[in-house]
């Protein structure tokens, strides 16, 4: 090949290698300037909560709406050493078990949507179903676990000290009379005297916090520990035998006092039924939620403008309700 010919291949190269420069660039102005205008408009268009011209749900909300597919996975630790735990002090041995999945189902019963469309009311109900297909192999919903307490704790923290106990105590009081809660120094201070003119119960309430801690073995024989079912602990609730036998030993302690309250006569109380202790509700209804669809503003979509919950209370505006919050968590900090 001549020189004339390597001439004509460099200028070829010089060619090819300026046409794939332009052509990236071009690349890089249609991904960084009309791609993001074309994505923007589908999202504006397409990914909006609402229904098409039949009044149908548009495929977006349908998919939105679908939970199938959603899953959920717990893992349990049995302890298998409670005693040396108890008695000794010694290091929690465990054994991990899992995954038990259940299948979590969504279904939206009742859904309107407001405001020009811009808002989404809607409630569902929620459901969970054992998977054993995606469970490991020996993971049973009626598997039976050792597992710390949780009211024992609860039950430790509530009644560590008599100032937390008075706290408690004064919360009790205001709910059962309708009123506010009475701070712990006003019900210890004020209250409880009227009601107990011979400081019997004050006496008691000092006892507390060493009465539980010593009761615990008497409650139940695995002390501060529980044998629950995986079923039972997520769902359907179980009874736990220090609730029953606090609550038990409490309304007996109370009535051998042979209290007066004034007007009232005689200080009685029946021995209440401790309620079943679960992490989840399983076939639950939802709280009532409005959120915005986007219609006006793609990205105020899924935004909460306001909630009712099953008791009928709503926020104010954009502040939650004053029942929203705890007492008990605001009173014991």
């Amino acid at each position: 090949m001549g020189k004339r010919g390597l001439v004509l291949c460099s200028v070829t190269n010089v060619l090819v290698f300026l046409i794939g420069c332009g052509l990236i660039c071009a690349g890089l102005v249609v991904w960084l300037s009309v791609f993001p205008d074309m994505f923007v408009k589908e999202l504006k268009k397409n990914k909006v909560l609402g229904t098409n011209d039949d009044g149908s749900l548009n495929d977006f909300t349908r998919s939105w709406m679908d939970s199938s597919g959603l899953r959920q996975n717990f893992y349990f630790f049995n302890y298998t050493n409670v005693f040396g735990i108890v008695d000794r002090g010694a290091k929690p041995d465990v054994h991990e078990k899992g995954p038990y999945a259940y299948k979590k189902m969504t279904v939206y019963e009742e859904y309107t949507f407001e405001n020009g469309s811009d808002e989404l009311a809607y409630r569902y109900r929620t459901s969970y179903y054992f998977d054993a297909e995606n469970s490991c192999a020996t993971c049973r919903p009626d598997d039976v676990f050792l597992i710390p307490d949780p009211v024992f704790q609860i039950l430790m923290d509530l009644t560590s000290s008599y100032d937390k106990i008075c706290d408690l105590l004064g919360i009790v009081v205001g709910e059962l009379l309708g009123g506010a809660p009475a701070s712990g120094t006003e019900f210890c201070t004020q209250t409880l005297p009227l009601l107990d003119q011979e400081g019997k119960i004050a006496k008691f309430l000092h006892q507390v916090p060493s009465f539980i801690g010593v009761g615990i073995d008497v409650f139940d024989r695995y002390g501060p520990f529980v044998a629950v079912k995986v079923e039972d602990f997520l769902f359907k609730g179980y009874q736990d035998p220090l609730f029953d036998q606090f609550l038990a030993k409490l309304a007996e302690f109370i009535n051998s006092l042979d209290l007066q309250v004034p007007i009232l006569g005689a200080l009685h109380l029946p021995v209440l039924t401790a309620p079943s202790i679960h992490l989840f509700y399983n076939n639950s209804v939802s709280d009532t939620y409005s959120i915005l669809t986007g219609l006006n503003n793609y990205l105020d979509i899924g935004k909460v403008v306001s909630f009712t919950d099953n008791n009928g209370t709503a926020t104010n505006g954009s502040s939650l309700p004053e029942q929203w919050y705890p007492r008990l968590l605001d009173a014991l900090g």
